[in-house]
Parts: C-alpha cells; sequence; structure tokens
C-alpha cells in the first residue's frame, strides 16, 4: 500500500526538497527487520492509507450502478441533484490538482481524477436525461394529439 501512497518519510522530504533515505534501525544484540517483517507492521499513518484506498475502491464500483440508474430513469432524472453532483465534481478535481501539483502523489492524483470523470459521468446523463425529459414534455403539449373520427360508435348490446 505504501508503493502506491508513498511512505511519510519519502512525502515529507519531496515537500522540503531533501533527498530520501531509508534507514534500518536496530537495536544491539539483536536481528535487524527483514522485508516481510516490514510488510506486517502496520502503523496508524498505513492503517489509514489502507482505509483510503479500500474505501476509494468501493467509491469507484459504487458510480456504476448509479449511473446505470441514471441511465435507465424514464422521468427526467428528477431525483438526481445536479448541484450536489457539481460540488463532488469540483472537490474531487481540486483534490486531483493539489495532490498532483502540490504534493506531488500521482496516486492519490489519478484516483481522485477518476471520481472526478466518474462524477462528471453522471452529471452528464442526469442532465441529458432531464434535457430529453423537459423536450418531449414540451412537444406533447405543442403537438395536439390526433383525434379518433366522431363517426366510430361503441354499442353496448
Amino acid at each position: 500500500m505504501s508503493a502506491f501512497f508513498g511512505s511519510r518519510q519519502r512525502d515529507r522530504a519531496a515537500l522540503s526538497g531533501t533527498k530520501y533515505k531509508k534507514t534500518r534501525k536496530c537495536m544491539p544484540n539483536s536481528i535487524p527487520n527483514t522485508e516481510d517483517e516490514d510488510m506486517l507492521a502496520l502503523d496508524t499513518a498505513d492503517a489509514i492509507s489502507f482505509a483510503f484506498g479500500l474505501f476509494n475502491l468501493l467509491r469507484l464500483v459504487s458510480y456504476i450502478p448509479q449511473i446505470a440508474a441514471v441511465a435507465r430513469d424514464h422521468q427526467g432524472a428528477r431525483t438526481i441533484s445536479l448541484t450536489c453532483w457539481t460540488v463532488w465534481i469540483g472537490a474531487n478535481a481540486a483534490t486531483a490538482l493539489y495532490s498532483w501539483i502540490k504534493l506531488a502523489n500521482f496516486g492519490l492524483a489519478s484516483v481522485s481524477a477518476f471520481n472526478t470523470i466518474c462524477c462528471l459521468l453522471v452529471f452528464f446523463v442526469a442532465g441529458y436525461k432531464r434535457f430529453i425529459f423537459t423536450r418531449s414534455r414540451i412537444v406533447r403539449r405543442l403537438v395536439p394529439l390526433k383525434r379518433l373520427p366522431a363517426a366510430v360508435s361503441v354499442s353496448c348490446n
């Protein structure tokens, strides 16, 4: 996980402009940790990074049913708040740009950029559905319905 999100020491070194050098601390008369033991040790930052990655993966997968529901809607996607999706688009885009430019964290930037793309997709599909629904309602009002001929009669014998 730290390969994707980067280690705290490496991130701090990148921000301060210094070179990051990994060092191992070991106690005298002790066996130094192997790479496998380093991989198993989780501190708070690693647990938070793991949770962030897991929930972002779930979030990326959760866009699929939302997009499908909006695409199937025949009532103009009235239950979708375009204002809310606009805020999410802005938040994800700002996170992507900040993490790419300021933090130089390409992993976080790419996840946030993909979130932005998915939010834009939901926004535009919902907007298109609203446009089509509104246009069809206007057309129905302007075009008179064809009426049955007056000569048609119904008998109840």
